[in-house]
Order: structure tokens, then sequence, then C-alpha cells
């Protein structure tokens, strides 16, 4: 029996154009159905405030970025408390689309929106256009209280692949970097560089502190430093210009009980300046907000020396 292969081609060719012509639209998933992820956040906080060029002198926006912290599955963004918490920008740094559920507004990458982060959380969602599915990220914001902010950038050491932790490991360790601080109303206060950073204390310093858990697999404490600027400034009102500053953490870890409050360093301080009145000198100190190589590392205690 001879096959009529002309007629079996046209019977597939047939076939192949009614698939084609039936509908093809996939149903893309609702916001309300969106995957909660525990990835890192493709968003970053932005906060900006006007600087003053340390060469002209000239005025100059300084932008800075907040990257979210996630542990244990958990999404955490820290913010000084010069932010405007109720009209934070929020740029997105990942690869498809970001999605505002109130606006109904998606954003591409490198753009930004604002969010009211008053409520102490807030949902971020993410949208992938290929398969048009959302994606969840429910953010802790923590905002920090009336106080100034310290951000410091320390230069790449060689050999290192983690400048910070290099420090921590041996207080004879220093190198170089920038520092800028912002005062609790916004206004900057000092932005240039450091001549020395490097670890401050003896039993102090080696002792346990608070320990934080990173990517790397390796636990870095947060101890105590030693600036120096290349730059004599008054970082603290009334302490006038000077290069050497330190910031002293607070010790108030398991292995520390007499200081869980934070208060021994800076109530020392104050009691002493009180008592002593203005024939002896006593050290201004202030409580600070302290990112190191855009991280949150916590409350410190600036003081002069």
């Amino acid at each position: 029996m001879k096959t009529n292969r002309r007629g079996i081609i046209a019977l597939l060719l047939t076939a192949a154009m009614l698939v084609l012509a039936m509908p093809t639209t996939v149903a893309a998933a609702s916001v309300e159905d969106a995957v909660a992820s525990s990835a890192a956040a493709p968003v970053v906080a932005l906060f900006e405030t006007v600087s003053e060029d340390a060469t002209t002198g000239e005025p100059v926006n300084r932008t800075m970025e907040y990257e979210v912290v996630t542990k244990d599955g958990e999404h955490y963004l820290f913010l000084p408390g010069a932010v405007d918490i109720e009209a934070v920008s929020l740029k997105y740094i990942g690869d498809d689309e970001m999605y505002v559920k109130d606006t109904k507004k998606y954003y591409l990458p490198g753009q930004s929106a604002v969010y009211d982060l008053s409520e102490g959380s807030v949902t971020v969602y993410e949208y992938a256009s290929d398969d048009g599915r959302y994606v969840s990220y429910s953010l802790n914001v923590m905002h920090g209280s009336a106080i100034p902010s310290l951000y410091l950038t320390l230069d790449d050491v060689a050999g290192q692949s983690n400048t910070l932790a290099w420090l921590n490991s041996k207080k004879s360790n220093e190198t170089t970097g920038s520092l800028l601080m912002v005062d609790a109303e916004g206004n900057v206060v000092y932005d240039n560089t450091c001549d020395t950073i490097k670890g401050r204390g003896n039993t102090s310093f080696v002792a346990p502190g608070i320990q934080y858990d990173n990517e790397h697999g390796y636990k870095d404490e947060k101890k105590s430093f030693n600036i120096k600027l290349t730059k004599k400034a008054e970082l603290i009102e009334g302490a006038g210009k000077m290069k050497k500053w330190s910031l002293i953490h607070m010790r108030i870890s398991e292995a520390y009980h007499y200081d869980w409050t934070g208060l021994c360093f800076n109530l020392g301080f104050q009691t002493y300046r009180v008592l002593s009145g203005e024939e002896y000198y006593g050290n201004m100190s202030q409580y600070v907000d302290v990112y190191i190589d855009g991280e949150y590392r916590g409350a410190y205690i600036l003081v002069e020396r």
C-alpha cells in the first residue's frame, strides 16, 4: 500500500497552523501570590546630603547607600537618625523590575522609588517579566536615634581580602582610609581622609565582644579603633579641632556583665567634667552610629584623645 506523502504533509501543516493559531497567553502571577524570598534583597536605601570639597571648598552633593543585611533568612535595613524615615528612597539593584504595590508602578535597575518606612517594616516586590512571577522581600527597618552617624571607608591592604577582619586580628595592624561624619540633622561635620586607622585597647582589644557572622564564614568582632584625621576637625561640638579621635565599642556581650546599658564610658566622662569643672581637662564624648565600608557596625562612643 503506497503512502500518500503529500496528504500526510498537508495534514501535519494544517495541525501545526491550528496549534499556532490557538491563544498562547499565560496568566501572569498576581502580586498577591508573590513568593517570599530569603535571598539578598535587591535594593539599597539612599540618603543625600551636601558636603564640602576638601580642595576647593565648593559644595558637593553626597549620596550614601545603605545595603540590606540578610541574616537567618530575615532582611534588615539599618538607617541613621538623620534620615527622613517617612520618605526613604529605595534604589533597585536587581536584574528584573521592582514593583511598588501602592502606586502600581514598575522600576528598572538603577531607578528609585520613595517609601514610607515609619511603620518599622516594608515589603519590596520584584517582578520577573520573563515568566510573569513576583517575589517579595520583607524588610525590618531599624531607624537610629537622633545621634550623629560616622562612615569609615578602609583602604585596601596588599595581600588582604578583607581589611576590617585584618585590622581586628591584631592591634598593631593599621591602614588609611576616609571618614564622613554627619550630625543628627544631616549636616556634614567632616568629609576627608584619615592618615591612620587601627585597633584600640589592651585587654579590651583581645577580650571577647560582640561578634558578627558574615557571608565569608568567619566571625569578625566589634573592636574599638584609634583614628588620626588628615585635617584637624571638631567632630564633637565644644571639643575643639584635633586630629586624634577614638571610637570605643560598648562591651555589652555575655563576656562583660558590667556594662549592659552601654552607659559606662560616656557617663564616666560626663561625670568627671561636671565634678572637676573648668579647672581640669575632661574628655568630650558622643554616641555615634558607625558604618564601616558600607556595613552598619552598631553604636560606638566617639571620644577625643
